[in-house]
């Protein structure tokens, strides 16, 4: 070990607890505090995550032994905000952004719009594909026995499908009591936070910090629903509007009744949208199977069919 990395681990205590001292006492946003220490002692990149990770300990570990099981939360050390700064600050030019990436087509939301039993148009690609599969062009007159097997096997294939669907609904009608459930007792608890002295900027912090990334449009969902009941009980300044909140790298006490609450909620809520894609996955199948079965059926006596039509 260096010299100079021997330093550096000895200081790194004395600076996070410096800079948790700053957000706790005199509400210094670590970031800050942060930046300054290593613009002060010249420290790399890696030097910088390493003390932006032990000053949000430092913080954290303080305020859950001061907080007895209580709700907080508080704003993390921006390791990138914190690198863009000294580079401003070194006059360094400010990297090209990336180009943007085309827009993606949301493919699912595309398909789920459709009414149940719609054939969407890859589905018809592949009824094409198997149809020709299974009834060659050129076929000849006992192609009729074919098509009734075929029918035959497809309306039990059907039939099954169908009963997997009904199984889901059910499943799906549960979830979503339990989903409801959920809802009430997160609000309990948000409810008797506020009154117990909490913030909304809080406890919008607590619900946007326990969702993953990519899932914050959920988040701002359960926000919505928690907000507009605080304002409807006149618990919460009615001058607020929820686009008054912005979302901030937390770190959150996970113990808490509210952080519990939200994680419980999340999990209730992940389990209804799984139901709502399978439903929807049994929608199509069916869809695809009823677009087969009226490929293959035709009116009695007609001519036995060759093929699909061109």
């Amino acid at each position: 070990m260096s010299t100079r990395t021997s330093t550096f681990l000895q200081r790194l205590h004395e600076w996070s607890a410096q800079a948790a001292r700053a957000q706790v006492a005199d509400q210094v946003p670590l970031t800050e505090s942060v930046r300054k220490i290593a613009a002060e002692h010249g420290l790399n990149p890696n030097q910088v995550a390493r003390l932006c990770e032990a000053a949000n300990h430092a913080v954290y570990g303080r305020l859950f032994k001061e907080g007895d099981g209580r709700l907080f939360s508080f704003p993390v050390a921006d390791y990138t905000r914190i690198m863009s700064e000294l580079a401003e600050m070194e006059s360094q030019p400010e990297p090209q952004a990336e180009p943007e990436a085309p827009e993606a087509r949301d493919t699912k939301a595309a398909e789920y719009g459709r009414a149940p039993g719609d054939v969407l148009p890859r589905d018809e690609a592949l009824v094409d594909h198997v149809f020709r599969h299974m009834f060659p062009k050129g076929a000849d007159d006992s192609t009729a026995l074919q098509e009734k097997e075929a029918a035959q096997r497809l309306q039990l294939r059907l039939n099954r499908q169908i009963a997997a669907l009904s199984q889901l609904q059910a499943v799906k009608v549960a979830d979503q009591f339990a989903l409801d459930d959920r809802e009430e007792e997160l609000y309990g608890r948000v409810r008797q936070a506020i009154l117990e002295g909490e913030t909304p900027e809080q406890i919008y912090q607590v619900i946007h910090n326990l969702y993953p990334a990519v899932d914050l449009e959920s988040a701002g969902s359960t926000w919505q629903k928690i907000f507009e009941r605080l304002k409807a009980e006149n618990l919460i300044d009615p001058r607020l509007e929820k686009e008054d909140f912005a979302v901030e790298p937390h770190l959150v006490n996970r113990e808490s009744p509210v952080a519990q609450s939200v994680v419980h909620y999340r999990e209730a809520a992940r389990k209804v949208a799984v139901d709502e894609h399978s439903v929807g996955h049994l929608y199509r199948q069916i869809g695809q199977l009823e677009a087969l079965r009226r490929r293959i059926g035709r009116p009695e006596g007609a001519a036995p069919r060759r093929g699909p039509p061109e």
